[in-house]
């Protein structure tokens, strides 16, 4: 059996690989983006609820390694359901769109038709004045090409690039 991305769940619960100390109520939202599980086996999305249980709200995305029918029904206690995890959440006034950007069986990501569509809704049913974020797991793809896009290149470190002389 799977066991979630333990690392990356622990750092964001606030503890060390050691079992630090777990985050105080005054802290900010976290967002975790990361996958939860390796296989995505009901058990390791029980086994992060209870890492992530938190007094305030840690919110999560699922990602390539997620599968949504298990996620839903262990880590949000909703009905298994294999269509897109998305969720929106208002934090001290913004709007957070948790994004499913994945494609079950595959390691790209993808904002697929009905992501695109949600977005759209839940933005324009927001007041004009609401602040959004939008959060995806992984880098998402083209839709029209389904490949994903070219890397930002790195700033040159040359003397003419920075302007120095």
């Amino acid at each position: 059996m799977g066991r979630p991305c333990q690392h990356r769940l622990g750092v964001c619960a606030g503890r060390s690989g050691r079992g630090g100390t777990a985050l105080s109520s005054r802290a900010l939202t976290p967002v975790v983006t990361s996958c939860i599980a390796d296989h995505g086996e009901e058990a390791e999305y029980e086994e992060a609820a209870r890492i992530l249980s938190a007094p305030f709200p840690v919110l999560t995305c699922p990602g390539n390694h997620d599968a949504r029918p298990a996620y839903r029904k262990a880590l949000l206690t909703e009905a298994p359901d294999h269509g897109p995890v998305n969720q929106v959440h208002h934090i001290a006034g913004t709007a957070i769109l948790m994004c499913d950007s994945t494609i079950p069986g595959r390691d790209e990501g993808r904002l697929d038709a009905e992501t695109l569509a949600w977005i759209d809704t839940t933005l324009t049913a927001l007041p004009q004045d609401t602040p959004a974020l939008s959060v995806p797991h992984t880098p998402c793809t083209d839709p029209a090409s389904n490949e994903r896009p070219p890397r930002p290149r790195q700033r040159s470190s040359s003397p003419s690039a920075s302007g120095a002389s």
